[in-house]
């Protein structure tokens, strides 16, 4: 995870970005997916972080 901290860092991005954690508890309100969407992202996928378009501030 540090490398991933290191290179956001550089690109200057975080949580307020369109950027989302998986690691952050509360990503699932952050971004609006339907359910099927949540479910492949945290069991199959499962990234480290992507960017979603979509986002709830």
């Amino acid at each position: 995870m540090k490398v991933l901290r290191d290179v956001f860092a550089k690109l200057n991005l975080n949580g307020n970005d369109a950027l989302i954690h998986l690691s952050d508890r509360n990503w699932k309100k952050k971004a609006r997916f339907p359910s099927r969407v949540y479910r492949l992202l945290e069991n199959n996928i499962a990234p480290n972080a992507f960017f979603a378009l979509t986002i709830n501030r």
